[in-house]
């Protein structure tokens, strides 16, 4: 029911700390953009004014990134504690930025999405 009211191009964003994260959050992206059909961003750290990790995904696309991205400690099936964002980190964005760059969808999307 959710699939059929959204809209063709949909974005669900998690503009959530760490929700991409780990094991499980690499899951989760997957999961989700295939049973909605829409594209999902989230982010695999601990956000505040600069928001690190985010990646995006496109139904029927794996994620790109790494599980252990904004892993601090724990491992990418048992995580206990993400990194704080940073400027310098991969991904960032500011909390005053409001669309997900294109090119941090994963490879697959970027390559198939017009120039």
């Amino acid at each position: 029911m959710l699939r059929e009211k959204l809209a063709p191009d949909a974005l669900i964003w998690f503009r959530t700390c760490e929700t991409f994260g780990a094991r499980a959050g690499i899951a989760l992206a997957e999961r989700l953009a295939d049973f909605t059909g829409a594209r999902v961003a989230g982010h695999t750290h601990i956000i505040g004014f600069h928001q690190s990790g985010l990646h995006g995904l496109a139904p029927g696309q794996r994620a790109d990134w790494t599980e252990d991205e904004g892993l601090l400690e724990g491992t990418p099936g048992s995580p206990r504690r993400a990194r704080r964002s940073a400027p310098w980190r991969a991904n960032t964005i500011t909390c005053l930025a409001n669309t997900v760059p294109a090119r941090w969808f994963s490879r697959e999307y970027r390559a198939a999405a017009p120039a």
